[in-house]
């Protein structure tokens, strides 16, 4: 988990390559609360190319946007739904590359209905529409705050003080 140091060095990357920006009180309090699920390595380099990307400093939500394309080793759809127009035979609707491959191909009605389909463009169509909301679902896990929480109570108790 990122700890308060690997923060603020991602916050001083950010005011450094965004010299002109005048950042609030607050904002570096926001994403110590906001990034503290992310591993410090990962953190940072999102960070990174968050900021060589955008000509405006990166919100939280950009941050772990990058952070989560970081570390989905997911092959594009295209890549995916190449591989089962290459995969040997009617079955298995597992085997393949990625679990979201075969998740999308039984989703689909699997690999017998792909290739008995008459019409293989609505096949790959479905395919990577269901291949997309896979990715979706994993990046709305991967965003979700697991210490939601820990984090709430501090929040409480920073309104107290």
């Amino acid at each position: 988990m990122a700890s308060s140091e690997a923060i603020a060095k991602g916050f001083l990357l950010i005011r450094g390559s965004y010299p002109r920006y005048k950042f609030e009180k607050d904002t570096l309090f926001a994403y110590e609360i906001l990034l503290k699920d992310i591993e410090d390595k990962l953190m940072l380099q999102a960070i990174a190319q968050v900021c060589r990307d955008n000509i405006w400093p990166p919100s939280v939500s950009e941050i772990l946007a990058e952070a989560f394309n970081i570390t989905d080793q997911r092959p594009s759809g295209i890549e995916a739904w190449t591989e089962v127009m290459q995969a040997d035979g009617l079955w298995p609707d597992e085997g393949f590359s990625h679990l979201s491959i075969g998740e999308a191909v039984k989703n689909i009605g699997g690999m017998r209905a792909i290739v008995q389909s008459e019409h293989p463009e609505i096949m790959r169509r479905d395919f990577l529409l269901a291949y997309e909301e896979f990715r979706k679902q994993r990046q709305q896990e991967f965003r979700a705050l697991p210490k939601l929480t820990e984090t709430l109570n501090l929040l409480e108790a920073l309104d107290n003080v």
